[in-house]
């Protein structure tokens, strides 16, 4: 959690508790790993983009909850599409094509290049060292999280601490979907760079 920009005195034993369930859920299920054999399809494709606006890594871990790495998932309700969920108006303001004959959000470059794009907005809005924040934001938008931090500032305390994603957490200040998205986004990326180092250890 400090390797994605968090603070030491910002992270507590609830916090990590959650990261490790998450973790533990991942492992013991078959779907992680269809996941990840996926995402091997696609990842590089991914980072790449992410390179290019120089964003970390960890950012490609995010198609795995919003979709499973599948380029053409659709969620009838919020009319999300694409490896990413973008709905039609994101889609539309960062450049990709949303019409009844082309759905820009089913190609995979293109698509990653647009979420790429976002991030690097909400990087600039939130910090470049703000995963967590940045994360939450492309779950519940921008404008939830800036909500959000306004409330926070109404309450007496540390105002930087105030700025991390534990604190919001911690005082419930954003959707529980979006708290629990957090960490399934970081389980994955740690369960990842766990299973790989144990295949590493192992050879």
């Amino acid at each position: 959690l400090m390797k994605l920009g968090e603070k030491r005195e910002n992270i507590t034993t609830d916090m990590i508790t959650r990261t490790i369930y998450y973790m533990e859920y991942y492992r013991q299920g078959q779907t992680f790993y269809d996941r990840m054999e996926k995402r091997k399809k696609y990842v590089q494709i991914i980072e790449d983009e992410l390179k290019k606006v120089n964003l970390p890594a960890s950012y490609s871990f995010i198609p795995f909850v919003e979709s499973g790495y599948e380029p053409d998932a659709y969620n009838k309700k919020s009319g999300a599409r694409g490896m990413w969920q973008f709905v039609p108006a994101t889609a539309k303001e960062y450049g990709l094509t949303v019409t009844k004959n082309r759905d820009d959000r089913t190609d995979v470059r293109k698509s990653a290049k647009a979420a790429a794009r976002y991030l690097s907005d909400m990087c600039a809005v939130f910090g470049n060292d703000a995963f967590l924040l940045v994360t939450a934001s492309f779950n519940c938008g921008d404008g939830r999280l800036r909500i959000a931090l306004k409330e926070a500032n109404a309450h007496d305390g540390d105002s930087k601490r105030k700025r991390s994603f534990f604190y919001l957490y911690d005082k419930k200040l954003i959707p529980p979907e979006t708290r629990d998205y957090v960490f399934k986004v970081v389980a994955a990326a740690l369960l990842s760079e766990y299973l790989a180092q144990q295949e590493i250890t192992e050879k």
